[in-house]
């Protein structure tokens, strides 16, 4: 579907999109043979089937990342792509083996011609929408025009 729009129009355009695919819950969903052999190097830990299901989806929702910057790439225009997580997965039996993560989210910005930016926040998507923004240039654009 983002393909679609951004083929569709040569007039600016806004898509914000929320993905679910790597959300929960994951303890519903059952390891499939083939996720152990492409997920892993060695055999996880026991009692740690959320990880595997959450690893599979994370694989998903690259892949999906993936073809959007490929069809940024591929337009005729400049395109930009800011990707985050609001928070970790929730997957307790996993932490009880591994660890506690520290709570806090990757986001990544790219723009067809920009370098990317990436960092983690544990802010808003209101506060990351500024970072997106700035590193865009478009707050420059903005203030210039005031």
């Amino acid at each position: 579907r983002i393909r679609d729009l951004i083929g569709s129009t040569d007039t600016p355009l806004f898509i914000f999109v929320i993905t679910m695919e790597n959300h929960g819950p994951l303890h519903l969903e059952n390891v499939n043979p083939d996720d152990l052999a492409s997920l892993y190097t060695s055999p996880p830990p026991e009692k740690c089937e959320d990880l595997t299901i959450y690893l599979r989806h994370l694989r998903n929702a690259s892949l999906m990342a993936e073809h959007v910057a490929q069809t940024l790439t591929q337009s005729d225009r400049p395109g930009w792509l800011c990707w985050y997580g609001d928070h970790v997965p929730i997957m307790s039996t996993v932490y009880d083996k591994l660890g506690m993560p520290d709570g806090q989210t990757p986001y990544f910005i790219w723009g067809t011609n920009t370098q990317p930016a990436t960092g983690t926040t544990d802010t808003t998507a209101a506060d990351l929408a500024h970072t997106f923004l700035s590193h865009a240039g478009f707050l420059r654009a903005l203030t210039q025009q005031d």
